[in-house]
């Protein structure tokens, strides 16, 4: 299989680490997904990459199944595969756990954890499928975070257990 044939799929995609991300890939031939909330920040992000025919956008919420499952979808009828799944869309709230109320703790919930268990899970398949397949989940730096930041930090040490597990399931990560 040549490079210009792998494909990739970037939750978070059109912004901070899952665009620089784009960048690289498509710099070095990869086709690229991006998936996101926003088109306008889409349309920003496919500027940036130079508008290259490389990548193509597809909009949905990670944070609801369904969605998860109709990007996964929709970056396969695009591109007929799904060589690597890198899952950089994330929310926080810089508040300590005292003033992080229900639906924030939520919405974090359902972004950072929830979103990437149903993308692990609806693209598992395809993924496993190719010689070249991969899982990306950034989780953070937790060496990094203040003390005011616990909840957050127990949010990603969750992630970070499902994403060990996971790589028994479908391959090393």
């Amino acid at each position: 299989m040549n490079i210009e044939e792998k494909v990739v799929l970037i939750t978070g995609g059109t912004s901070g680490i899952g665009l620089a991300a784009a960048k690289l890939f498509v710099q070095n031939g990869i086709r690229v997904m991006l998936a996101g909330r926003s088109n306008e920040k889409a349309q920003a992000a496919l500027r940036f990459l130079s508008n290259s025919s490389m990548v193509r956008f597809t909009q949905g919420n990670v944070a609801l199944p369904d969605e998860c499952r109709q990007i996964v979808e929709a970056t396969y009828q695009e591109f007929g595969r799904i060589d690597m799944l890198i899952n950089s869309a994330g929310i926080y709230f810089e508040k300590s756990i005292e003033s992080m109320d229900e639906t924030d703790f939520d919405q974090i919930m359902n972004i950072n954890v929830k979103g990437t268990y149903f993308m692990c899970k609806y693209a598992s398949d395809y993924i496993k499928k190719s010689p070249y397949g991969a899982i990306v989940n950034f989780i953070g730096c937790w060496n990094q975070w203040k003390l005011f930041l616990l909840g957050l930090l127990c949010i990603k040490r969750g992630s970070y257990s499902f994403y060990k597990g996971i790589s028994f399931r479908v391959g090393t990560l």
